[in-house]
């Protein structure tokens, strides 16, 4: 809720139940006074100054004349408007997304996000060149279009299961909270039970290291892969087969079964990285 309202404040149709698809600044941070983006982002402002949970002021109007000068601010206004055009396309099949005020809920969440991590921000989903471009939207969406919609929620529960590190969580929680929680667990050792299955492989198997473990992710896609290796090796004669193939499992993967076969595939992953 403190991420909504801080960027409530800086843009107030974040929670309005409302969107935007126009640019709302230039690159230089001046607003732009476009017919279109004063109909976007002047209504229902009024409605969020009142349901702001601290009271705070926001500003008057995300169209005034008063020029952004804070870099990360600019940045993250420059993205608002591809994020509507995207969420007005998101998964038109559904019927939750035939209501606006659910496009807006997404965008919502998408906004405030780009905001908070900024190394990610938003990531609009293209494909560039390179020999792996098709297991580029696999990883940035998450699967999304490769499995039907309830397969993915039941995917991304699994996947945030087995990598769980309560240490990580705590990372996420309100800084009070957390620091709390940090100083009554001082001396106690980490038991390794807490954390999940795929995470007590990698610390098993020398995850304290400092470089990184793999995400789950990527074995997901390996694991994709090779369930669709056979026609993969047999049909594909080049880059564009590929792409036609994996474009046509879209919506008809097994979570379950990808889920078993990444875990399968990290446990031959660990084992050849001992030996290295």
């Amino acid at each position: 809720m403190r991420w909504k309202d801080e960027c409530c404040r800086m843009f107030p149709v974040v929670g309005s139940g409302r969107y935007v698809t126009a640019p709302i600044i230039t690159d230089e941070g001046n607003p732009i006074q476009d017919p279109l983006v004063l109909q976007e982002t002047s209504a229902q402002v009024g409605a969020v100054r009142a349901s702001l949970s601290n009271g705070d002021a926001v500003a008057s109007s995300s169209t005034s004349s008063v020029r952004v000068l804070d870099k990360k601010e600019i940045q993250w206004k420059l993205t608002l408007h591809q994020i509507g055009l995207d969420v007005i396309r998101t998964d038109r099949t559904l019927v939750f997304y035939e209501k606006q005020q659910n496009l807006s809920k997404l965008w919502d969440i998408l906004a405030v996000y780009a905001w908070v991590d900024t190394d990610i921000g938003y990531c609009q989903e293209k494909l560039g060149g390179g020999d792996y471009l098709f297991a580029f939207r696999m990883l940035m969406v998450l699967f999304r279009r490769e499995f039907s919609f309830g397969d993915s929620l039941y995917l991304w529960e699994m996947m945030w299961a087995l990598e769980y590190d309560p240490d990580l969580f705590l990372l996420y929680e309100e800084p009070k909270s957390a620091a709390e929680k940090a100083e009554g667990s001082k001396g106690k050792a980490k038991s390794i039970r807490q954390c999940g299955k795929y995470e007590r492989e990698n610390l098993k198997n020398g995850g304290n290291s400092s470089e990184a473990p793999l995400p789950i992710s990527v074995f997901l896609v390996a694991s994709v892969l090779k369930d669709r290796s056979s026609k993969l090796m047999t049909e594909a004669r080049g880059l564009d087969d590929v792409v036609k193939i994996l474009n046509d499992i879209t919506g008809s993967l097994d979570a379950k079964k990808a889920c078993t076969g990444a875990m399968k595939l990290h446990k031959k992953y660990l084992k050849k990285a001992k030996k290295t």
